[in-house]
Order: structure tokens, then C-alpha cells, then sequence
């Protein structure tokens, strides 16, 4: 979910140098640029460190359907704020490779490097398990859990599904969403308006078929299915 980042973030040193607590950046194991597994090791020996999360992402594709190289998604949060430039330096990157993260974010962040997102499961990326994560001091079940969320971020959640879709959305998918994501009390609570949101978005886009629907994860339908309408 999207949140107001606090007008003094990023915080600067007297130089006018970015100077934050919490970075993200990716990194490929065949970098020539860097040592690949001892940069991981070297961040997860850090004392400096006080929490990091990462996952390798090898089954992504682009717009085209082709595979992505097999990359790695890191999260560090420091025991003290760090120049950007100067960290960078230190693991054998470019300053612009990394991006400093306000601390609020930091678990929509882990969210997304499973793609278990609003926008991710719109865009249909690859789900990755919570088994995948590699992590010191995040409590990844609360961050993954729907219990604490108000009835005004479920509702956003939905929302930010079919927002991001470029596609028609189907009732079938837009439930298959929402039960696996604890939020079919929240589009029962939306009612008219969530239907009148949804009537809106897919007005844009032609109606699919159903075998393109179906998929084989999502609902157990083959994709060649096609229903007898005689």
C-alpha cells in the first residue's frame, strides 16, 4: 500500500549527501563488479546491521514473457544512518544503485519481494513463498498477517488490485484475490461502491474469454477448457 513519506525524508548531511538508516538495492551473482556471495555474507556478519531481509528472484519474466537473469532483491536497516555514496563505495556499488527507504515502508517492501501485492498479483508476476526470505530481526508473520489492518486499508488493498490490472478483471479473479488475502469481508462491506469501481475499470478493457481466464494455478481449469454450450 502506498504511504505519505515524511516531507524531511531522505535526511542529508552537512556536505547535502543522502545520510538514512535503511537502503534497498539488487544485485546479480554474475556481477563483475562485485563479489556476489561475500557481499551477502559480509552484510549478514555486519554488527553495524540491525535487521536485513533478501530474496533471490529466478523466475521473473519481462513484458514479453522472457526470463529476467537471476537477481537479488536486499533490504538493510543500520544501526545508525549511513551516507548513501560512502556505503555504495563500500560494497563494490554505484551510488545510484542504491535507494534509501523510510522505515514505514520497509514492510510493504518485503511484501513485494514475494509479489504477494495488490500490483503484483494484477501484473500476474511469479509468487514466491515466505520460505524464500533470507532475514534477521523482522517478524515476517506480522508483516504478512491482515489481522491488524483496518477496514480502510483492506478496502485500499482491493482497490490498488484492480487499479493496477490493464486488463478486465473478472469477478472470479477479484475473489480468488480477496480470499487469499483475508479481505472478502471488506469487499462484502464495500459493496456498491467497490462494484461501481469495478464496472468503471473493466468498461476500459474488452471482455476475455473464459479459457483465458481460467488458468491452471488459480482456479484448477485447464487452459484448453472449453464449456459445452450446446
Amino acid at each position: 500500500m502506498s504511504r505519505q513519506r515524511d516531507k524531511d525524508f531522505p535526511r542529508r548531511d552537512e556536505k547535502g549527501r543522502i545520510k538514512e538508516t535503511c537502503y534497498t538495492f539488487t544485485i546479480y551473482p554474475d556481477s563483475k563488479s562485485y563479489r556476489y556471495n561475500e557481499l551477502i555474507k559480509g552484510i549478514e556478519r555486519d554488527k553495524g546491521i540491525k535487521r536485513y531481509c533478501y530474496i533471490m528472484h529466478g523466475e521473473d519474466v519481462n513484458d514479453d514473457g522472457e526470463p529476467l537473469k537471476p537477481h537479488t532483491h536486499m533490504l538493510v536497516e543500520f544501526n545508525n544512518p549511513r551516507v548513501l555514496d560512502t556505503q555504495a563505495r563500500r560494497w563494490g556499488l554505484a551510488p545510484h544503485d542504491l535507494t534509501a527507504l523510510p522505515l514505514n515502508e520497509c514492510p510493504d517492501l518485503i511484501q513485494y519481494f514475494t509479489h504477494d501485492t495488490a500490483k503484483a498479483r494484477a501484473a500476474h508476476k511469479h509468487l514466491y513463498s515466505k520460505d524464500d526470505l533470507v532475514y534477521k530481526g523482522y517478524d515476517i508473520a506480522d508483516i504478512f498477517s491482515k489481522d491488524g489492518l483496518k477496514d480502510k486499508d483492506k478496502a485500499r488493498m482491493i482497490y490498488e488490485y484492480i487499479n493496477a490490472a490493464a486488463y478486465y478483471v473478472t469477478h472470479n479473479e477479484l475473489l480468488q484475490f480477496c480470499f487469499e488475502n483475508d479481505l472478502y469481508s471488506a469487499l462484502q462491506r464495500s459493496g456498491w461502491i467497490m462494484r461501481g469501481f469495478l464496472y468503471e475499470h473493466n468498461e476500459k478493457y474488452p471482455k476475455r474469454k473464459l479459457q483465458t481466464l481460467c488458468r491452471d494455478d488459480v482456479v484448477g481449469i485447464p487452459r484448453d477448457y472449453t464449456p459445452d454450450v450446446s
